[in-house]
């Protein structure tokens, strides 16, 4: 089996349509050199040419937006100025072609999609940060966070699980 890699940085100045990368205010759409990601409705829309490995999805949307920690504010440390905004989107159907080393493959699957966005800085004793999206079998989400001092000692923790088709239960910092 092949492994492929490719990455995109780009430090955007906040102009729109940037050439080298961009985002929109207001709505789902971001630009990175020649990779693309848009919400196109009731799906996303990933196009990644890379040079070792591309990809080319459609994430159809098959379960609400799961607001991560109180109803979408997320705590990230002591001070509750240390918090996102934060919502996931779990249990996507994902479609679409895979190219590797050269190889060209069409999939189906699932998919996970996060959106964070924060004011703030993280505590000055956060050195690490450990977190994990799963989608699981049955259609629940669970998601669990931590972040670390420079010890490996737990600062601040969090997370929540959603069965199919109920409400989020959010994971108190102890619960981790």
């Amino acid at each position: 089996s092949a492994h492929g890699h490719d990455q995109r940085i780009v430090r955007w100045n906040g102009a729109p349509d940037q050439p080298t990368g961009h985002a929109a205010v207001g709505r789902g759409a971001v630009q990175l050199a020649g990779w693309s990601l848009h919400d196109e409705g009731p799906a996303w829309r990933a196009r990644i040419p890379g040079r070792e490995l591309g990809l080319d999805l459609a994430l159809v949307r098959t379960q609400p937006l799961l607001l991560q920690g109180q109803a979408g504010f997320s705590r990230k440390g002591p001070e509750l100025r240390q918090a996102s905004h934060y919502y996931s989107e779990p249990q996507l159907a994902a479609s679409g072609r895979l190219v590797l080393a050269g190889q060209q493959a069409q999939g189906n699957g699932r998919a996970w999609m996060d959106h964070e966005w924060s004011d703030e800085n993280l505590s000055p004793e956060a050195v690490g940060w450990d977190w994990i999206g799963i989608n699981l079998f049955d259609g629940s989400a669970l998601t669990a966070f931590q972040l670390r001092r420079a010890d490996g000692s737990t600062l601040w923790a969090g997370g929540s699980h959603r069965a199919a088709g109920a409400t989020a239960r959010a994971f108190e910092p102890d619960a981790v």
